[in-house]
């Protein structure tokens, strides 16, 4: 019986750093070092605050650009401080990435 938790409603983002280096490590033993996203520039996405909203259906798609986004991620490399869109755009260009993979 359920104490009423979900031991899957958080997640150490040291974990989800080990499983992000495991990936690469593959892939990258694979050949797989780069990854070509193709004709994937822009994209649908849905507002921040309707994408977890299951009691309506999202009213607008907002459309994004991967190479804006891995423009605006490789500034991280950098000193600037990471913020919260930056992982947003990191799991956009992570799911492109994804797909191209799956050809």
């Amino acid at each position: 019986m359920s104490d009423g938790t979900n031991e899957n409603a958080s997640v150490s983002l040291m974990l989800l750093l080990a499983i992000a280096d495991r990936i690469v490590t593959e892939y990258t033993s694979r050949g797989l070092g780069t990854v070509d996203l193709g004709a994937r520039q822009y994209y649908h996405a849905v507002a921040s605050d309707e994408i977890f909203d299951m009691t309506t259906s999202p009213k607008d798609l907002i459309v994004g650009d991967l190479y804006d986004d891995i423009k605006e991620l490789k500034r991280l490399v950098g000193d600037d401080m990471p913020t919260a869109v930056d992982i947003e755009r990191l799991a956009r260009v992570l799911t492109a990435i994804s797909e191209s993979v799956l050809e």
